[in-house]
């Protein structure tokens, strides 16, 4: 998948919307579809239309008829390749209490860095409460998360006002290092020429979140331009490094661990977590 097909990807909206009206009046009969079975009835329209459907906008919609889940795919970034976990029927939430792999839970990467002191790097709340309250001048980026929604800001963008509405509202809210804002690379001099595997929460045209890792070593600098390439509107790091490790559950149920040098994984303070919709 290239940025090309990424971003055409969402042109199809009369056809969508037929398909969504054929999903919901066989929904009374079949409360839930597996990808499998979505993809057939998406083959059928595109086969006699002629034309591809993939609107992620318009996927969301079918959230509460599909088996709640995480696709993996990989995408070419030009420069490394990038594996994309996309959540289907789930819902993004913040955590400083280590995430136990129950039946609920689906998706779960580390967030926020860790000090040296173990300690969450800079400005942290969790559902209105405030778990760090010191912000990081040289943190470049935020991100605000609620149940339906996320936001990736900049550093100029956090004042005490936002601040205020974010607790007000019980949102979660953590600090890093922003990467690329509205499709253009934003420089980040904390990692210089080290080579790393690199993970980002990105967010593609039309409000579509997904978390993306790079399947080698690569630079920050090379990384940044690899989510340019497939086409992120705006993205933000996550920690990695020895503080690495998530995981998510596959098609079997089975817990597939992701990352590398996971030395520090004892000591990680906050993750991200993919959760059932209640």
């Amino acid at each position: 998948m290239t940025k090309k097909n990424i971003n055409s990807i969402r042109q199809m909206k009369i056809i969508w919307t037929l398909l969504l009206l054929l999903l919901f009046l066989n929904a009374s009969a079949q409360k839930s579809l597996t990808d499998t079975e979505l993809q057939r009835k998406i083959d059928s329209l595109e086969k006699s239309s002629g034309k591809s459907i993939s609107d992620p906008k318009l996927i969301k919609n079918l959230y509460p008829i599909i088996t709640p889940h995480v696709i993996v795919e990989n995408v070419e970034g030009g420069i490394c390749t990038i594996s994309l976990y996309t959540p289907l029927g789930l819902t993004i939430r913040l955590s400083h209490i280590r995430p136990d792999f129950t039946p609920e839970n689906y998706l779960c990467v580390p967030g926020a860095y860790t000090s040296i002191h173990t300690q969450i790097d800079g400005l942290y709340i969790e559902d209105g409460n405030v778990i760090s309250d010191s912000i990081n001048n040289k943190l470049t980026g935020a991100c605000i998360l609620s149940k339906d929604s996320i936001q990736i800001l900049g550093l100029a963008e956090i004042n005490s006002q936002l601040i205020s509405q974010i607790k007000l509202s019980k949102k979660s809210f953590f600090q890093q290092s922003l990467l690329v804002k509205n499709n253009q690379i934003v420089p980040c001099d904390l990692f210089h020429n080290k080579e790393n595997l690199r993970r980002a929460l990105i967010e593609f045209k039309d409000n579509y979140f997904l978390i993306g890792e790079s399947q080698r070593r690569v630079t920050i600098g090379e990384y940044q331009e690899a989510l340019v390439n497939i086409g992120a509107i705006n993205a933000i790091n996550l920690d990695m490094g020895t503080w690495s490790e998530g995981w998510y559950k596959s098609h079997s149920s089975e817990k597939i661990t992701v990352g590398e040098k996971m030395f520090s994984t004892n000591k990680q303070t906050n993750w991200i977590i993919y959760t059932r919709q209640e």
